[in-house]
């Protein structure tokens, strides 16, 4: 990869800053999150063209790269020894800016950069990045630059249609990456990473899920279908293998109408760990999170606080129940059933009062589906 390369760096100076790191590690192609940087760290000629055009950089790939061994206001200690490791390939999907703060909203594709292969060494890399003219070395931390090729995985395969199948294939690459991340200072070494494998239909081993827009450009995730069990795939690597008894992962939602189950654990004793859920039926449509956390007795390691969005939309089914409905209480309202009730004669009520009450149960019945209708929409 070459010929004008975007190149975006975050630092291990903050704990918010050093999490957009462990995300970039641990989230699947298609995660969006966002980068925020203050206007006065984009290279100047860049950010003159996005206070131009905001859409000036959308579309396009960039780099996203570690910048080690610069803790400071938030861990008290200041390191003199900095260096950077390319992490991963993203897509530019928005650009927003507000006074003096830009913000880039990323999807992340299924491309590492490639360590496994040997032809391209973390050391190149650091001291092809400390020779640029514009770099974090001279508070440039938004830059272009075709001086640089990076190897990635999955180097020429198009991200769209994503197959988990090839996202699945890096664990070599995905472990040598963070062994390479935590032989730098930043205290990486001590933190439990983990990845979201695959998600797919527990009984369609050949349906992909793709990501998609639910919400927002960072809003990304899964469309599910209630009634239908799903598969989560994790992949666990804890570098030290100091304490890993101790902790267990588990995945938990934040939905009030228990579409995901509370809370389903696995310990780090193994490798990998397929996690199996139903969501349970739902009459709207609804988004919500999927959120991995670490437990344990000690104190807890560092690492990725993955937060996956998810859509659950009922069946198609439900559409046809509400146009019946809606057709029922329209026809009330209408007076249109008035002949049929008025036959009845069931209540002993004055003349006319039955099909009058009928007529305001069909307002009242129209109101309450379209309303319900547009949650389902």
């Amino acid at each position: 990869m070459s010929d004008d390369t975007l190149l975006l760096f975050s630092s291990d100076q903050r704990e918010v800053y050093k999490g957009d790191i462990y995300t970039t590690t641990s989230a699947p192609p298609g995660h969006g999150f966002r980068f925020r940087y203050q206007n006065k760290w984009i290279e100047p000629k860049l950010a003159e063209e996005i206070s131009k055009r905001s859409d000036c950089l959308v579309g396009e790939d960039a780099i996203i790269i570690a910048q080690t061994g610069r803790q400071g206001s938030d861990s008290g200690s200041q390191s003199t020894k900095t260096e950077y490791v390319p992490l991963r390939k993203a897509k530019i999907t928005q650009i927003e800016s507000y006074s003096d703060t830009t913000y880039l909203d990323l999807k992340l594709t299924n491309q590492f950069v490639n360590y496994t292969s040997g032809n391209k060494t973390f050391q190149q890399y650091d001291h092809s990045i400390k020779d640029l003219e514009l770099s974090p070395e001279n508070e440039s931390f938004v830059t272009k630059s075709d001086d640089i090729s990076f190897e990635l995985t999955n180097d020429g395969d198009s991200d769209e249609p994503f197959e988990w199948t090839a996202w699945e294939k890096l664990e070599p690459e995905w472990t040598d990456l963070i062994d390479i991340l935590c032989d730098r200072e930043g205290n990486y070494s001590d933190a439990f990473y983990y990845r979201l494998v695959e998600i797919r239909p527990a009984n369609d081993s050949d349906m992909d899920l793709k990501f998609r827009d639910i919400g927002g450009s960072t809003t990304r995730g899964p469309k599910l279908k209630d009634d239908t069990e799903y598969e989560f795939k994790m992949s666990f690597y804890y570098p030290t293998e100091q304490n890993k008894e101790q902790f267990d992962f588990s995945l938990s939602s934040t939905s009030k109408g228990e579409i995901f189950p509370s809370e389903i654990s696995s310990g780090f004793k193994t490798d990998q760990r397929n996690f199996h859920f139903t969501p349970k039926k739902s009459f709207d449509k609804r988004v919500f999170s999927i959120e991995g956390r670490i437990d344990g007795d000690a104190s807890l390691p560092e690492g990725p606080k993955l937060n996956i969005p998810a859509e659950l939309k009922p069946p198609k089914w439900q559409k046809h129940k509400f146009l019946l409905k809606f057709a029922f209480g329209l026809a009330l309202a209408a007076g249109l059933l008035n002949p049929i009730i008025g036959g009845f004669g069931v209540i002993p009520l004055p003349e006319g009062d039955l099909e009058m009450f009928a007529q305001l149960f069909g307002v009242f019945l129209v109101t309450y589906i379209l309303n319900l209708y547009s949650t389902y929409l």
